[in-house]
């Protein structure tokens, strides 16, 4: 399940605060990706609220995946079923990730040379 990579993303971020400041910024995507910051849940959500929150978990995964992993636009529309995140949500996050309006997955390579 995606919120449970989410979780074990998070929990890793948080291990490597402790030897290295710069992992913050892993935690804040990890906590935006599973709703802990960012829009408030309890709010009706704008779309570039999810798609900031589906980019944030795009960027959580593939810290935690590794250089080799990618996540699909299908991984990221599975984030939270019944919570307004649609399909276009997370093909127009990809796209922007990637810099590819056709793009169907992203990988760490085309986050290298972005700022987040």
């Amino acid at each position: 399940m995606l919120r449970d990579k989410l979780v074990s993303a998070l929990m890793a971020a948080r291990r490597a605060v402790r030897t290295d400041e710069t992992a913050r910024p892993a935690v804040h995507d990890a906590k935006v990706a599973l709703g802990e910051r960012g829009e408030p849940w309890w709010e009706p959500t704008t779309p570039e609220g999810r798609v900031d929150r589906l980019q944030r978990a795009a960027r959580a995964l593939l810290r935690h995946r590794g250089e080799d992993g990618a996540v699909t636009v299908e991984d990221l529309a599975t984030l939270s079923p019944g919570a307004g995140i649609e399909l276009s949500d997370a093909e127009n996050a990809v796209a922007h990730l990637t810099g590819k309006p056709d793009a169907t997955a992203v990988r760490q390579a085309d986050l290298d040379n972005e700022n987040p």
